[in-house]
């Protein structure tokens, strides 16, 4: 008999497992819980808790950007854009928005 699990049951064991400290395998042989379907869940609830590694930047007033200073955006896949201090920040918003 297949036993049916919903939205919330999955996610339920996807918080459990990232207490466990257990692998994925692991956790999935312990349930009883086919590997295939804890990585499709765990795929649907990282696209929906989705959240950024940036943080905020505020700009003070004696820190303008001038032509004379750059800015460095450093990328958690290693790729770094370097920028003009001086590029409008609409511009930069547009280099910077991800999907």
């Amino acid at each position: 008999m297949i036993k049916r699990r919903n939205k919330t049951t999955m996610y339920r064991m996807i918080q459990q497992w990232k207490e466990s400290g257990m692998s994925q395998a692991a956790f999935c042989a312990n349930e009883k819980l086919s590997e295939s379907l804890f990585y499709y869940w765990h795929r649907k609830y990282k696209q929906e808790n989705r959240q950024s590694n940036f943080l905020p930047i505020k700009l003070q007033t004696e820190n303008k950007p001038t032509e004379s200073n750059i800015i460095e955006i450093h990328y958690p896949n290693q790729v770094r854009l370097v920028i003009p201090g001086n590029t409008p920040i609409d511009f930069i918003r547009q280099l910077t928005w991800i999907q």
